[in-house]
């Protein structure tokens, strides 16, 4: 997938789908490089956002 990402024509789709389907670890970062790139794409922020929600709700419980 590394690989496919420097041949992208869509840099920012790309790290995205790396964030979803790869290395779980580095999703964070794909994530942060999906919105430099374009910062008009909706998924990473909505990932961020489901990721605070249910650090909220472990919280509450």
């Amino acid at each position: 997938m590394t690989k496919l990402i420097e041949k992208a024509f869509s840099k920012a789709a790309a790290y995205e789908k790396r964030s979803e389907y790869c290395e779980r670890e580095k999703a964070k970062e794909d994530l942060d490089m999906a919105t430099t790139l374009d910062p008009l794409r909706t998924y990473p922020y909505r990932y961020r956002a489901a990721g605070k929600l249910n650090s909220s709700l472990c919280l509450l419980m």
